[in-house]
């Protein structure tokens, strides 16, 4: 499951008007949170990948302290706007074997930085799992893509030629991760499923580089 918990900092009914939008949703942690927990519970669900839970603010502590204790946490945070992505996952059926994060920027996977033209710096948090029951291996990802340009930014570029820049890293690392689990567990070809929030649609670029890697779920019967 892929899980944006929308911690925008931003009053609800100020992002309803701003969207044009009639419904006004509360994004507050007290009610999002209960909320995520009986998704999770009522969907069973083995795996999540979270997107916008900053560092310091409420959902972070919530996260820590009230957390389902079935659940553990592998998470990961920008340094920037201490954005973070969270994996969180059922303790009892999947093991962490591995886990790491690269930062989608040119010729810096290791090192924190962003893309010229991003907005701000964006990273990948993945873990490598090992199901308990049967002993498969698999890897999930977790990623939140650029929304708009930095404001500094004086080139031609728009926000989906940014994703699309940070989608091409993203394929880029995916061989990568797989070499590295084969060199430390001896796992060949290891599946690699990818979670976030794009902020894209079909047909775009960012959207085409990663179909090209990877099987759409939508498509997956």
């Amino acid at each position: 499951m892929s899980y944006n918990i929308w911690d925008g900092g931003r009053p609800d009914a100020v992002y309803a008007a701003q969207n044009n939008s009639e419904s006004i949703v509360n994004i507050e942690v007290e009610v999002r949170a209960p909320k995520m927990v009986a998704l999770l519970n009522g969907e069973d669900i083995d795996v999540a990948g979270l997107q916008e839970v900053s560092a310091n603010t409420k959902w972070v502590r919530w996260l820590r302290d009230n957390l389902d204790e079935k659940y553990g946490m592998v998470a990961a945070h920008t340094f920037d706007i201490r954005s973070g992505v969270y994996i969180i996952y059922r303790k009892e059926r999947l093991e962490v074997l591995d886990n790491g994060i690269f930062w989608l920027a040119e010729g810096a996977p290791a090192t924190p930085a962003k893309l010229a033209d991003g907005d701000f710096q964006r990273i990948c948090n993945w873990a490598l799992f090992r199901v308990k029951a049967t002993g498969e291996a698999f890897v999930f990802m977790d990623t939140h893509l650029a929304a708009g340009l930095c404001k500094t930014a004086a080139s031609d570029a728009t926000p989906s030629k940014v994703r699309a820049a940070q989608t091409k890293i993203l394929v880029s690392q995916i061989p990568v991760i797989r070499e590295s689990v084969n060199e430390k567990f001896g796992i060949e070809d290891c599946p690699v499923i990818l979670v976030g929030d794009m902020n894209a649609v079909m047909g775009t670029d960012e959207y085409n580089n990663l179909a090209g890697a990877l099987d759409d779920s939508i498509f997956l019967s």
